[in-house]
């Protein structure tokens, strides 16, 4: 059966991203990668946009079941909002039987922590002042019609699902799966992440990274996270 066994990365995007934003990151890592694009995204354009984050949970749970056995060996990458997907993934996996080892969390305090005001918006003029200040967007990209008419609806949806989600599984019902906090020295959305030790009955560990929200685009980052990543996938061969 061991023969059988295979390590299965899955990564989830941040609000608005794109499945291949972790492209760099997850490059010659030793295992089989999935990286999953949101309904109404980018590659899934033409299709419905979620209503809620149980939605979302639920659905891409139902594509993530299609892909893993109950032999693999399950790791889990989230940017932002990725980060509370890859969660709530995790615990529907291991809710079901399957072995999930260890969910790298980036740049997303825990639920119970999360100033969710901030990521509220009553207009689009609110949501581009957010994405200039957090990303350095320039203002005419944002003013673009393609940005207006592309990207704008489904960041929104993303915005609108977050500010609305609850932390589905009690704080009493821990996982057991490694998490490993990752995140930027800079970033205003994100004080500290040590308080996703309190949703695992594993070992949480915190690792800072130069740079604000988006520090996973920097080159030294990019190593030092895939780094990281392919520590955690040897961990158990050593």
């Amino acid at each position: 059966d061991w023969k059988e066994m295979s390590k299965k990365l899955i990564t989830f995007p941040c609000a608005g991203g794109s499945a291949n934003n972790f492209n760099k990151i997850i490059k010659n890592l030793d295992c089989k990668i999935y990286s999953m694009e949101y309904s109404g995204h980018w590659t899934r354009y033409e299709e419905r946009a979620y209503d809620s984050m149980e939605d979302c949970i639920e659905s891409l749970y139902s594509e993530i079941e299609e892909i893993v056995t109950e032999t693999d060996e399950i790791f889990l990458l989230g940017h932002s909002m990725g980060a509370i997907v890859a969660y709530e993934i995790a615990v529907r996996l291991l809710e079901h039987g399957f072995i999930v080892k260890t969910l790298f969390l980036l740049a997303c305090m825990p639920p119970d922590e999360m100033d969710y005001q901030k990521i509220t918006f009553e207009n689009n003029d609110g949501i581009k002042k957010f994405l200039n200040e957090i990303r350095q967007i320039p203002l005419k990209v944002l003013d673009s019609e393609f940005f207006e008419e592309e990207l704008l609806p489904s960041i929104r949806n993303d915005f609108s699902i977050l500010s609305n989600y609850e932390t589905m599984p009690k704080l009493s019902e821990k996982i057991n799966a490694r998490i490993i906090c990752i995140s930027g020295v800079h970033d205003p959305l994100v004080q500290r992440m040590s308080g996703w030790q309190r949703y695992t009955s594993n070992i949480c560990s915190c690792v800072e990274c130069e740079g604000a929200h988006f520090f996973l685009d920097d080159s030294l980052n990019i190593s030092k996270i895939n780094i990281v990543i392919s520590r955690q996938l040897s961990v158990d061969l050593e």
